[in-house]
């Protein structure tokens, strides 16, 4: 008896015991999220100037507060997604209460091309509705000064510049490491361009790889020159030569040449907005800044240019006092602006997202086969779900995990409308789950194609041997029971069965991409092998339909389902609940932020290096090279 007493007395200890920690638990969770909960620090009234002050964007939207962590300061940086911002500017330019926006970058600005292209968008509309921008930064980056040159006015710190230099590309290369590792690397492709393998096989650039690369710089290239000189009054030989002659080199030779409108510090700017939220009239237009004889003259290197108007620079403007209008931050407009809905609708655009490499299995912070399928299963499912808007911005990956995703779009797609909207890249086995859309979109700056595919595999018993002293043996039941064994080459008949099942995914997926997009094998094949193209040249040879972003990826897709007028939007993203909701990939993302921070330039390359394990096997993939001034 005495037992079953102290048996029931421990059972009910343990019982209150776990509902109090689970109590704790949920109050410790509860006042962390509402710690790491923003609150807003400025008020929304008339006349309010909305300051875009980005932070991270990513495509997806941000799950994890944790994610947000700086661990160098311990500060929670700005964090949100491209829709979100697009949507945020879009309110913004039919709030009466907000008469222009302060594009103020700043140094924690993290923005892909692609995703700077579709903002630089939405700040052009935002201008038609006949507000104002300003835009001030003490340095600009190539791509900050791309997305500021939208503004009606573009200012510049006297002590700091615009950096316009042109962009380069450079790939890095693990041969000679390899070699002295005693690391044999085997691989097996199909296509003349599929680049992904080149680093492990040779020390350079092969000819095709450097006339690809060397073609889709050139067009990101061109795209901003061209954006710049039209915003500017420029001509895009004017733009173009004053980077190939590293002209602008600094504050006053970006105001001498047409680049910026003055040279100011902040505070300075800050009062002009504050006139021009009083009187817009302010703004007058610019004048004709370069004509054709000085854009000639520009070949002579110390001829300056006289004819450029700027608005006040610093030793031209009013003295003290200086006042400042009211500065709305961009995330406190986010939870301060109003909600233009009349109504919920019953009729849902689903957003999917694809960001990450393609891998097989849930994935994290990559694009897992089997939660993407199940995203995919319950947008088609869902009765109220019209259409379906796929957002890729993957380099590709596992060519099997990409097969199993295409085969979910299908079934989806037979039964309503799927659009894909194109981030910053979506080559190789991200174009094969973009071929099924009825309509597929790019933007300018995205890097898409590679339809080809590889096998990697590495050797890496003389490795064990002659550097640690390891050796491997063992015994089989066939003559080819350890092929693909990391500890051996492969013989002829093995090599053969390897480019047999390359051969026959490249095969399939050429004929995906052709179904997808109505086309002949023999087309989709002259431009496959491999070969990437930019969002430009995608379009041109018929890989993408049109240029545009998430925003009007989803009006189209609510436009074929006929439900233009009346649709909401609605992101599916993994589910995450409790403590997963409140960590998510926090340590990961710390990690990450780390590594960026103290090793730079060099993060790539040794990212790159350490997940070699993964690549293994037959591969639908892009590696990504370093574009340098984006």
């Amino acid at each position: 008896m005495k037992f079953w007493k102290t048996f029931f007395a421990c059972l009910l200890a343990i019982v209150v015991g776990g509902m109090a920690l689970w109590m704790v638990g949920v109050m410790v969770i509860g006042g962390v999220t509402m710690l790491l909960t923003p609150t807003p620090t400025s008020q929304l009234g008339p006349s309010s100037v909305l300051q875009l002050d980005l932070g991270r964007v990513s495509d997806s939207p941000v799950q994890s507060p944790l994610g947000q962590l700086d661990p160098n300061t311990l500060e929670f940086l700005p964090a949100q997604s491209t829709l979100q911002v697009i949507e945020t500017i879009s309110t913004a330019a039919v709030d009466d209460n907000i008469c222009g926006v302060y594009l103020r970058l700043g140094e924690y600005t993290e923005v892909s091309a692609a995703g700077v292209e579709e903002i630089r968008g939405a700040l052009q509309e935002f201008r038609r509705s006949g507000k104002w921008i300003v835009a001030y930064d003490e340095v600009y980056s190539q791509v900050g000064y791309w997305l500021a040159s939208v503004a009606d006015r573009v200012y510049v710190n006297p002590m700091g510049g615009v950096d316009w230099h042109g962009l380069s590309s450079q790939v890095m290369f693990y041969k000679g490491l390899l070699d002295k590792l005693d690391v044999e690397p085997q691989i097996i492709r199909h296509g003349t361009y599929k680049a992904a393998v080149e680093p492990f096989m040779t020390d350079r650039m092969s000819e095709a790889n450097r006339t690809q690369t060397q073609t889709v710089v050139n067009s990101m290239w061109d795209v901003l020159v061209a954006d710049v000189a039209e915003a500017r009054g420029l001509t895009p030989h004017y733009v173009a030569l004053l980077a190939d002659r590293l002209m602008v080199d600094g504050a006053q030779a970006a105001q001498e040449y047409g680049l910026v409108d003055g040279v100011m510090y902040e505070d300075q700017v800050l009062d002009f907005m504050s006139r021009l939220t009083k009187d817009a009239s302010l703004l007058t237009p610019r004048k004709e800044e370069i004509t054709p004889d000085q854009e000639v003259d520009m070949a002579i290197p110390d001829v300056a240019v006289s004819n450029v108007t700027s608005t006040p620079a610093v030793d031209t403007l009013p003295a003290k006092p200086m006042s400042s209008p009211n500065i709305v931050a961009f995330a406190d407009y986010c939870l301060l602006r109003p909600n233009t809905a009349s109504h919920i609708s019953r009729n849902k655009v689903a957003v999917i997202y694809a960001e990450g490499d393609i891998v097989s299995g849930r994935g994290y912070q990559q694009v897992g086969d089997k939660t993407l399928a199940r995203l995919i299963r319950q947008a088609r499912n869902d009765k109220g779900v019209k259409a379906v808007v796929l957002r890729v911005n993957s380099p590709g990956g596992s060519a099997l995990a990409a097969e199993q995703i295409w085969h979910e779009l299908e079934q989806l797609r037979a039964t309503k409308p799927l659009i894909v909207s194109m981030g910053a890249v979506a080559a190789s086995g991200g174009y094969y789950i973009a071929a099924p859309a009825d309509v597929i979109f790019a933007d300018r700056l995205t890097v898409t194609g590679s339809i080809g595919v590889f096998g990697l595999f590495f050797n890496m018993g003389d490795a064990l041997q002659n550097k640690l002293g390891i050796t491997v043996d063992g015994v089989e039941t066939s003559s080819h029971s350890d092929i693909g064994s990391p500890f051996r080459n492969m013989d002829a008949a093995e090599r053969n069965y390897f480019q047999k099942n390359v051969d026959e995914v490249y095969v399939t997926f050429v004929n995906r991409v052709a179904s997808g997009r109505n086309l002949s094998y023999q087309r989709v094949d002259a431009v496959a092998e491999g070969r990437v193209w930019s969002g430009v040249d995608a379009r041109s040879i018929g890989l993408v339909d049109d240029f545009g972003g998430l925003a009007m990826a989803i009006n189209v897709a609510a436009d074929r389902a006929g439900v233009r007028n009346d649709f909401r939007i609605v992101e599916l993203t993994e589910e995450l609940s409790g403590l997963m909701q409140l960590l998510g990939s926090a340590g990961v993302s710390v990690r990450e932020n780390i590594m960026r921070r103290q090793m730079g330039v060099l993060y790539e390359p040794w990212h790159e290096m350490r997940s070699l394990e993964t690549k293994n096997g037959l591969r639908a993939e892009w590696p990504t090279p370093f574009v340098i001034g984006l």
